[in-house]
């Protein structure tokens, strides 16, 4: 829903946007803009994240593929950076994806701490 009703250049979207009301619910205080703009990229990058967790294969190209997901954001907000592929490239997005980081290693971490101490 945050893509349909705050992300004007999703061009897909128009025939939805177009039915729903157009006042918006959201103001520009800090909280409301990393809910229009970032929530639903961190919620992309997590849900990639557990996929990937979901069907990893310990082999070589299990690892590689596994690594590169883990990397995909921070490329792709590289690339928007440098103007390779359209969108801001902000730093905000590059925050967001790293606090999803940082919570997927420490659940990772305590997920092998408690499957040792049995």
């Amino acid at each position: 829903l945050i893509y349909v009703y705050f992300r004007q250049n999703v061009g897909f979207l128009d025939c939805v946007r177009s039915s729903l009301p157009q006042e918006r619910c959201l103001s520009d205080t800090a909280f409301d803009v990393f809910v229009r703009d970032n929530l639903a990229d961190g919620l992309w990058y997590a849900a990639l994240i557990a996929g990937q967790c979901a069907c990893y294969r310990p082999t070589i190209v299990g690892k590689v593929v596994f690594l590169l997901s883990l990397m995909l954001p921070f490329m792709m907000e590289y690339m928007q950076f440098e103007g390779i592929v359209y969108g801001t490239g902000d730093v905000a997005d590059l925050l967001t994806y790293l606090w999803i980081l940082i919570i997927f290693i420490i659940l990772l971490c305590v997920k092998f701490y408690i499957s040792s101490s049995r």
